[in-house]
């Protein structure tokens, strides 16, 4: 096994955010402006809304699962359901990085997998929001290398 893991936590911060700010929204309308049936109703949904939001972040983590070993690369998504994409390594021709600014900051980012078959879309072996891409890539360019494949 070359790499397997998840997204990382830290790939969810935007969604969290976003969604964590709307989740707020009753409680901040309850303090400001009074609710019949009192504030404290208002207060408790938005906590709930926010578990809920956490929630969601956490099971879209746990039902992506990436794996790149000296024979295949894998992903894989769903709990219940599942879809498996799967291709042998050696057909990898390219290996890219994309990452935004804040990805920089935060040591995250995407890697794409381009492989040898005009069948598959582009998204067909990425691996979004993994830490240390940069480790990830290398490590999988050295076994190219050492195979004697292009990167």
């Amino acid at each position: 096994m070359l790499w397997s893991g998840h997204p990382a936590w830290k790939s969810q911060i935007g969604f969290l955010i976003r969604w964590g700010l709307a989740a707020l929204i009753p409680a901040v309308v309850a303090m400001v402006a009074p609710v019949p049936g009192g504030s404290a109703r208002w207060i408790g949904l938005s906590l709930i809304l926010l578990l809920l939001v956490v929630a969601v972040a956490g099971l879209h983590r746990a039902r992506t699962f990436y794996a790149a070993s000296t024979e295949r690369v894998v992903v894989r998504r769903g709990i219940l359901s599942r879809h498996l994409q799967s291709t042998a390594f050696e057909r990898v021709q390219n290996i890219n990085l994309n990452q935004t600014l804040l990805d920089r900051m935060l040591d995250i980012g995407d890697l794409d997998f381009d492989t040898a078959s005009a069948g598959e879309s582009a998204d067909d072996f990425r691996f979004s929001g993994v830490s240390d891409p940069n480790g990830v890539m290398h490590i999988a360019a050295r076994h190219m290398h050492r195979n004697g494949e292009g990167l």
